[in-house]
């Protein structure tokens, strides 16, 4: 897991997949434009990502400049898909008192906002048309990462260590806890691409 706050909607064990890195942009109508990058698995079968971690976003007006900032810490929920159906993106900088990123695209509700310091910087219906999400093909992917997620169930902290080959296609992963290090979990797999 990114952080603490983050809710993974769509947690799956993605032994055999890849982990890639996304960029997703969305423009409103406005010319402003919320753009991002995260790492996850995409599933073949249903378009969504799983796993997301890494997440980060800016909000720029129509000139480029940066208005706003979003870091892997500050997201709540993450849950999307290349199509930009059933999609839910919650993050805030601020635990949620003035400034945040929403975009919502579901059956009941659909909203695209950014706010900051307690003002509506920007708020339209979600457009399908604007959403985009694109693999990230320009940056190498990390042979090493690591994460630390925490619980509220016991062991209540956890670290995961993720290393991918970067001449065959097995990825190790392994998961301690700081109240078992001498019993960590070791996952081994191999990637489809």
């Amino acid at each position: 897991m990114v952080s603490d706050r983050l809710l993974l909607v769509n947690k799956s064990n993605q032994g055999a997949a890849n982990i890639d890195t996304f960029d997703w942009v969305y423009g409103f109508q406005d010319g402003t434009r919320l753009m991002g990058k995260v790492c996850g698995y995409l599933d073949p079968d249903s378009n969504r990502l799983l796993d997301p971690e890494n997440c980060s976003a800016i909000y720029q007006n129509a000139q480029g400049q940066v208005l706003s900032r979003w870091q892997a810490g500050d997201f709540i929920a993450f849950e999307l898909t290349t199509t930009g159906e059933n999609l839910l993106l919650v993050a805030s900088n601020d635990n949620c008192v003035s400034n945040s990123l929403c975009l919502v695209s579901g059956i009941s509700r659909s909203c695209a906002q950014v706010s900051d310091e307690g003002k509506s910087l920007v708020r339209e219906v979600f457009q399908y048309p604007a959403w985009s999400l694109q693999g990230d093909h320009s940056i190498s992917k990390p042979a090493f990462s690591w994460n630390c997620s925490v619980s509220p169930f016991f062991p209540f902290v956890s670290l995961r260590f993720n290393l991918q080959s970067t001449s065959s296609k097995k990825f190790y992963r392994w998961t301690v806890s700081p109240y078992f290090p001498f019993c960590p979990l070791l996952e081994v797999g191999e990637s489809l691409a």
